[in-house]
């Protein structure tokens, strides 16, 4: 509350005695409360970019942006493993990756999931009005992309373009040497992105009840 009031104050517009002319209740013992939650919640943070942040690349943004962190970041960027157990994206046996189509050095911005008579495609897309570029990457049909599949590539596409990947590069992202790996990486990271948002959320939910 007091944080909220004073973000639309200029620096210096108020005094710490004029917060007390305005009423503001004495919070009394809960003090000590508030500043180990405080405390507590600065851990998880650092925690959180220490640990998730590499996984989930937008998720420093997010509490920025919205520090109640009421939805959490989707953007993922899996940790593939060592050289032994995965492989570059032009090497992996469960994907055929295109040739760039507009440029290769074009950043990514956006990707799409569709269906083909060849399997799944995912499109990456350089946006631009006059000099648009995209390259594919198709998943073929003897690998079943359920809607929680789907989902999951959805999260890691948008990850690769959060993270300024260009289209040339793509051959060069490393992979897991299969889907069922990807798939199990995303459950088990998501896991870990809920707990802490879980704790986050409590920890929050101690200080806004006591203020108001």
């Amino acid at each position: 509350m007091f944080q909220q009031l004073a973000d639309t104050l200029a620096p210096g517009q108020i005094k710490s005695g004029e917060f007390e002319a305005l009423g503001m209740p004495d919070l009394g013992d809960d003090r000590e409360t508030i500043a180990a939650t405080a405390r507590k919640l600065a851990q998880l943070v650092t925690q959180a970019a220490n640990d998730l942040s590499p996984v989930f690349p937008t998720l420093t943004q997010s509490l920025r942006v919205d520090n109640s962190l009421s939805e959490l970041p989707t953007a993922w960027t899996p940790e593939p493993g060592g050289k032994a157990n995965s492989a570059r994206l032009a090497d992996a046996t469960w994907v055929d990756l295109s040739t760039p189509q507009g440029g290769r050095s074009k950043a990514i911005h956006t990707a799409t999931i569709d269906q083909s008579i060849l399997g799944t495609v995912i499109t990456f897309h350089h946006e631009h009005p006059t000099k648009p570029a995209h390259r594919e990457l198709t998943i073929g049909h003897d690998h079943h992309i359920g809607d929680a599949r789907r989902e999951m590539l959805h999260h890691w596409a948008a990850g690769i373009a959060a993270t300024g990947t260009r289209l040339g590069d793509l051959e060069d992202v490393r992979v897991p040497l299969s889907l069922d790996i990807l798939v199990g990486k995303h459950t088990t990271d998501t896991d870990e992105l809920e707990a802490f948002a879980e704790s986050y959320h409590s920890n929050r939910t101690i200080i806004d009840d006591i203020v108001g």
